[in-house]
């Protein structure tokens, strides 16, 4: 997971995360990038800080434990 965050930090759109925009549980658009499988992170842009994200939710893509 921690290669994950690293591609997280360094590229949000590198196309191996499959970033995309969602409808999140938490906020009305965030991002969804896919971590591995069915597991997904919700983030979005820090309003305040450029270059900073916001870890926003990580869930399913699918099933009970979906988080969008």
């Amino acid at each position: 997971m921690e290669l994950f965050f690293i591609s997280l930090e360094k590229n949000p759109f590198e196309l191996k995360l499959k970033t995309h925009k969602v409808q999140s549980k938490v906020v009305y658009k965030a991002w969804s990038s896919r971590i591995s499988g069915d597991l997904r992170v919700i983030w979005d842009f820090n309003q305040d800080k450029i270059g900073v994200i916001n870890l926003l939710d990580i869930g399913g893509h699918s099933g009970k434990n979906k988080v969008y």
